[in-house]
């Protein structure tokens, strides 16, 4: 059996929690800037052979980087999840 080649875009890489809420602070590469918005599914890479599908909810500046919130994340505990990975289209 051979893997699935998918090609994706790496958008962002994903730091760590943002207060209580649920949203993550962010530091988005160029195209990440320009294609991440709300409503889009995009892929979460936790680990090397792990992905997770998630919905942006809401995308937005905080200083040099940004704050994002996917659907269903409505906690810092489940916010940890995502830290330290990388969100790809």
């Amino acid at each position: 059996m051979t893997k699935r080649q998918i090609n994706t875009i790496k958008s962002g890489h994903i730091k760590n929690p943002y207060k209580k809420n649920g949203d993550m602070v962010v530091k988005l590469s160029d195209r990440g800037v320009d294609l991440l918005n709300p409503q889009m599914k995009v892929w979460v890479k936790l680990a090397d052979d792990e992905f997770l599908p998630v919905i942006i909810e809401k995308v937005e500046k905080l200083n040099s980087r940004h704050l994002v919130k996917f659907k269903e994340v409505n906690s810092a505990e489940d916010a940890v999840l995502f830290q330290h990975s990388e969100i790809l289209i």
